[in-house]
């Protein structure tokens, strides 16, 4: 259970950083993180496969918090690593880019 608490907390804060901050509610999107990263039952990264839908699935999540403006992205590498990505979305300032 530690590894879903853990990887739940993780993308909560990394999408804390970029939110607007009058709207995210960090502790909300934890829980609605630990719910979407339970399903996988810890094997959320263990194959290409799987870490296409964790992260569609995260996507999802992100999608409908209030105030969050980022999304993840996996991107495969050669010999079977992979790299996890964080894109802020097009168009909107994000806590460290400010207005554009």
């Amino acid at each position: 259970m530690s590894g879903i608490l853990e990887a739940a907390m993780a993308i909560a804060n990394q999408a804390a950083k970029h939110s607007d901050c009058e709207l995210f509610n960090i502790a909300e999107a934890f829980d609605m993180l630990c719910d979407t990263v339970e399903v996988f039952e810890g094997y959320h990264l263990h194959s290409a496969t799987t870490r296409c839908h964790f992260v569609e699935a995260v996507n999802v999540a992100l999608s409908s918090m209030p105030g969050n403006r980022i999304s993840m992205r996996c991107a495969e590498l050669a010999g079977g690593d992979y790299a996890i990505e964080w894109l802020p979305y097009a168009g909107m300032p994000t806590a460290k880019t400010g207005s554009l």
